[in-house]
């Protein structure tokens, strides 16, 4: 019922068509707010909120058939990164090689600095308050430091205690009572 028995967790097919739903909000919700039929996709901005459910889903039920060790945490960073990484550092070079050819056409007047690339690199952009290169970069900073929150949630002995630390720290942020991280988002 909705599910392939073929790898070691089973895939539930449901979450596919959620991910879909989601990513056809965000497309809608972005092509849209050009035009004159926001009406139709003003909620659109929580397909990105409905991927994070999603992770946290999968990865919580991947994470329940194993003992979570410094090898599983090995396997599970390096798998995310062979996912993310690839497609996002090539976007960025693209993405300045596309603003070098617009800084000699006089389309725009300044390019990244090598200390804003590298953030973004890193996926640091958003704490260091580093120059957006790209609007849509935030989303994937926010995913790394979720798949961090989750995976030390589920390490540590006390996870109660980690989602209450986070939770506060979380509402100090929407406060805007702390300095990390950019504001507007959401």
């Amino acid at each position: 019922m909705g599910t392939e028995e073929g790898s070691r967790v089973a895939r539930l097919h449901f979450i596919d068509g959620l991910r879909g739903i989601a990513a056809s909000m965000v497309v809608l919700y972005h092509l849209a707010g050009r035009t004159d039929a926001t009406w139709f996709t003003q909620l659109g901005y929580l397909g990105v909120a409905i991927f994070f459910v999603i992770s946290g889903f999968v990865i919580a039920m991947v994470a329940t058939d194993c003992p979570i060790t410094w090898g599983f945490l090995g396997r599970f960073a390096a798998r995310r990164s062979l996912r993310l990484d690839p497609p996002y550092w090539l976007s960025l070079a693209l993405a300045v090689i596309l603003a070098l050819m617009a800084t000699r056409f006089g389309v725009i007047k300044t390019l990244p600095n090598p200390t804003d690339i590298g953030l973004h690199f890193l996926y640091l952009q958003d704490f260091a308050g580093a120059t957006p290169i790209s609007p849509i970069y935030w989303t994937l900073c926010l995913e790394i430091q979720f798949y961090v929150v989750l995976i030390l949630c589920l390490w540590t002995r006390w996870p109660l205690i980690m989602v209450l630390a986070l939770s506060g720290w979380s509402l100090l942020e929407h406060a805007q009572l702390t300095a990390c991280g950019s504001r507007g988002h959401y």
